[in-house]
């Protein structure tokens, strides 16, 4: 499994998405001020996560982006998933052709156990919500505070 920078981004982004969510929008420009990433890719990932129907846009003076579900029902996985071709990598199959293929593909011992931790790692990532994030989030902020 490979986690990108367009994952975490994208994680980062929606973050802040849910600490608004039902009070307002953001801008494009605010969410790269916020999470200090380039406008433009804030632009590349925002134009997929809508895509996915994760998120929605709305123009004007009060214009901006915002979920388009509620937190709990939005999971990492779907965001993962959005902005990355494949949730995760499969590492025999990105052997299984071109100038690095594996001679062991067909009788490969190791093939069933990175299916079965890829499996158990994609079950995690539907398990958690972004609801969920954020309550974490609050609870270590709170001990920081008692610290």
């Amino acid at each position: 499994m490979r986690m990108t920078s367009a994952s975490e981004y994208a994680m980062r982004i929606m973050g802040q998405m849910v600490h608004c969510y039902d009070k307002s929008t953001l801008t494009a420009e605010e969410l790269s001020h916020l999470e200090n990433i380039q406008r433009d890719y804030v632009d590349q990932l925002l134009l997929k996560l809508r895509r996915a129907k994760l998120i929605q846009s709305r123009r004007g003076a009060q214009g901006g982006y915002r979920l388009s579900l509620a937190p709990e029902k939005i999971t990492v996985a779907d965001v993962v998933e959005a902005v990355e071709r494949d949730l995760l990598e499969d590492t025999c199959d990105k052997y299984s052709y071109g100038k690095m293929q594996c001679r062991h593909t067909v009788t490969c011992s190791i093939r069933p156990i990175w299916r079965a931790l890829a499996q158990k790692i994609e079950n995690f990532l539907r398990g958690v919500t972004l609801d969920e994030l954020q309550r974490e989030e609050v609870e270590a902020e709170k001990q920081t505070l008692i610290l």
